[in-house]
């Protein structure tokens, strides 16, 4: 699809690409809002349905699509890169990848409308700042097979109702890692880990 010009689909609401066979999309092809010029393409786009056949997703690639509220990513694909939805202030309902493996820096950074997030078994890593500024975010639920979490990654996320980590080995956490979330709010975990997370420093 390197053909399309995003200019010529700013009131395209809704894109469906899961019939293409790309395993990955011309890096240019989305285009958010540019500072000089506004929107570049895609202004109105709401709902984006990635090929079945996506494997690769860019550093940045979908970023500032500020009317974007939905977004199913296939199971091709296992790494959600560096700020790939950055800014997305619209997006509320994201449905990720089984396969996937992390989630990188700044992945989700200021997707103010997400409320809900469910981190699939097999991520390992979630990045610094992956999900900053989510601020209605309410609740969290985290992996068997989650190692670390990275710094200020659900920091400002100050509407959380409610955190559950299946873990039992506490994963890697920072002193910012939850910044601004309230300490009062709940924590599940396995009840075998139990005392393994109330010694953790974070």
């Amino acid at each position: 699809v390197e053909w399309l010009d995003p200019e010529d689909f700013v009131s395209v609401e809704i894109l469906d690409l899961s019939a293409t066979e790309n395993s990955e999309l011309y890096y240019g092809m989305f285009k958010g809002y540019d500072d000089e010029d506004g929107y570049e393409g895609f202004a109105g786009l709401r709902k984006l349905v990635l090929p079945n056949g996506l494997t690769t997703i860019y550093e940045r690639q979908f970023r500032e699509l500020w009317s974007l509220e939905e977004i199913v990513i296939p199971n091709g694909v296992t790494e959600i890169p560096e700020a790939a939805f950055y800014d997305c202030h619209a997006l509320s309902k994201v449905t990720l990848s089984k396969n996937l493996t992390s989630i990188g820096n700044y992945a989700f950074y200021s997707c103010h409308a997400l409320e809900n997030i469910v981190i699939p078994e097999g991520v390992t890593e979630i990045g610094n700042a992956a999900f900053y500024g989510c601020t209605y975010l309410e609740n969290i639920e985290l992996p068997y097979t989650l190692e670390e979490v990275g710094n200020n990654a659900f920091a400002l996320c100050s509407k959380v109702k409610s955190i559950k980590a299946k873990a039992h080995t506490p994963p890697t956490l920072w002193a910012k890692t939850f910044y601004d979330v309230d300490r009062n709010t709940p924590v599940y975990v396995a009840e075998v880990a139990y005392d393994d997370y109330v010694a953790d420093q974070y």
